[in-house]
């Protein structure tokens, strides 16, 4: 099946933007890096790192709907 152009250019299934992003900075360049939660996609897996980082399985990109259960990690 061919992918819609905003699938091809989705720039969260493509791992270039976090799905959600709650780290935060008080200093340049990452120094004093408080507590948070980042969760993105890598091939078909659903990556939330805090604490640890833990991964889960899914089969279509949430953002786009682009079909994931072909990719390899």
């Amino acid at each position: 099946m061919k992918k819609r152009i905003s699938q091809e250019n989705c720039p969260y299934c493509h791992g270039q933007k976090d799905l959600i992003n709650t780290v935060h900075y008080d200093k340049p360049y990452g120094i004093g890096e408080q507590l948070g939660q980042a969760v993105h996609i890598e091939g078909n897996m659903l990556v939330v790192e805090e604490d640890t980082c833990e991964t889960k399985k899914i089969g279509y990109c949430p953002m786009c709907g682009r079909d994931l259960r072909g990719e390899r990690r």
